[in-house]
């Protein structure tokens, strides 16, 4: 699929920057290497707080930031093997599947035939809504969690914000969790 990809996007005049996490042997367990210098509670290390800090005063790992480097400038995102796959389901169905690798050969080769034709039209695909940083409280001291008032407007809703943010409430109808069809 990657291959597909690139020849897809290279031939639509796209420029690529590709991130192989496994060939960078990216180690993707959360580590006091994750940060530069000294950690600000060296005796009660914590790495959401220690994270967080270094963040604030640019101590991240030179992987951490090249990736995010990359990441902001994007303007499309392919997620391949690895991020979506693991949870089990068809996320971006059928683009991005889980177990792939046992999908009959007939099939995998439509799935790719597809997705060498989608980066043609890609910008008229609706994208994955998430919940604005907005709607929570990005402190410490607030839990990083849905803002009161955001849980509270969706009390009275038949839906939950997002799949990620469902509430215990149905999962919107135009989640994206199954394939959109025209």
């Amino acid at each position: 699929m990657n291959d597909a990809a690139v020849e897809a996007l290279q031939q639509s005049s796209w420029s690529i920057t590709m991130s192989d996490l496994y060939q960078m042997k990216f180690n993707p367990v959360p580590s006091r290497v994750d940060i530069t210098g000294k950690p600000k509670d060296p005796s009660n290390f914590q790495y959401t707080h220690e994270t967080a800090w270094a963040w604030e005063e640019g101590r991240l790992s030179r992987e951490i930031v090249a990736e995010q480097k990359k990441l902001e400038a994007a303007d499309l995102l392919i997620f391949q093997h690895g991020i979506l796959h693991l949870c089990g389901c068809q996320v971006l169905e059928p683009q991005i599947t889980y177990s792939i690798s046992h999908t009959p050969v007939d099939v995998r080769r439509q799935i790719l035939k597809g997705w060498k034709k989608r980066p043609a039209t890609i910008w008229d695909e609706k994208p994955i809504s998430f919940v604005p940083d907005s709607s929570f409280d990005l402190s410490f001291a607030g839990g990083f969690v849905l803002k009161q008032e955001v849980q509270e407007r969706q009390k009275v809703q038949k839906y939950g914000l997002t799949v990620g943010q469902h509430l215990g409430k149905a999962i919107p109808p135009d989640s994206q969790v199954r394939a959109q069809t025209k």
